[in-house]
């Protein structure tokens, strides 16, 4: 009953995207949150599932740049130095995708355009993003947004530390069949995933929410909000150390550092 619900939600979200483009990009947030819980229920745990907001974001980009031709040809001339480095990076990973059909064989094609679309899609919203910003309260909503929301999917990091509910297949990854451990001298860190599908998307998660709850917290100037994003930043921050993985405990210091240069 849960997953047809989830596709249902998917199916909608898809036609309000094609009406609404702004309000599909706050519904991908959702649909992105709730994929890895729901493949975890779905029998065998497909892998395709982490493309399950596809539907959505092509529906977008279809509204975007379909129905308004000119879209793209703005971007690009406003834009020329980026258009040529997307240019070349997408051309590098087509070259890639090549490269491991040649060596692993047509089998390897559902890896290679999964990865494909992985890497492409970021390029399109870097696209989206210049047309999604009319002012920063544009951009300070969709920030908002994903906080909360994934402040709350975060809980699932802290369930699996404190091993509440452990037959329950949508915390950790049991049900994919994987253990995450890391070796340190002396002894051996059990990384945490809680309901995401491996411990570097609850760490990815976790580190955006620090950066992002940090920059909302400079930026107000209400007493109470400013207390929140505090909070939320060390909430961020617990369970970035419960996620075990080093590379996502180190983005937030070197954001940290990026964003103080910029400053003074």
């Amino acid at each position: 009953m849960l997953t047809v619900s989830f596709f249902l939600f998917v199916a909608v979200s898809t036609f309000l995207a094609f009406r609404d483009w702004r309000q599909g990009l706050l519904l991908i947030l959702f649909i992105g949150s709730l994929q890895d819980p729901v493949r975890k229920i779905m029998p065998g745990a497909p892998g395709w599932m982490v493309l399950a907001f596809t539907p959505v974001l092509l529906a977008v980009l279809a509204n975007v740049f379909l129905g308004h031709p000119q879209t793209w040809r703005r971007f690009q001339q406003a834009m020329p130095s980026l258009r040529q480095a997307i240019a070349f990076f997408a051309s590098s990973l087509l070259l890639a995708f090549l490269v491991l059909l040649f060596n692993y064989g047509m089998g390897a094609w559902i890896v290679g355009t999964i990865g494909l679309i992985g890497y492409l899609f970021p390029l399109l919203a870097i696209a989206l993003g210049y047309f999604y910003v009319r002012t920063s309260e544009d951009l300070i909503r969709f920030m908002k947004v994903y906080c909360l929301l994934t402040a709350v999917f975060l809980v699932g990091g802290l369930l699996e530390y404190w091993n509440v509910f452990p037959a329950s297949p949508i915390i950790g990854t049991d049900v994919l069949d994987m253990y995450w451990i890391r070796n340190v001298p002396g002894y051996i860190v059990e990384l945490k995933s809680g309901f995401y599908r491996s411990p570097d998307m609850l760490g990815w998660h976790a580190a955006l929410l620090v950066m992002f709850s940090l920059l909302m917290g400079l930026s107000s100037k209400d007493v109470i909000a400013r207390g929140l994003w505090v909070t939320l930043t060390a909430w961020g921050v617990a369970i970035l150390l419960i996620s075990g993985r080093n590379k996502m405990i180190f983005m937030p210091p070197i954001f940290i550092s990026c964003v103080g240069l910029a400053y003074f």
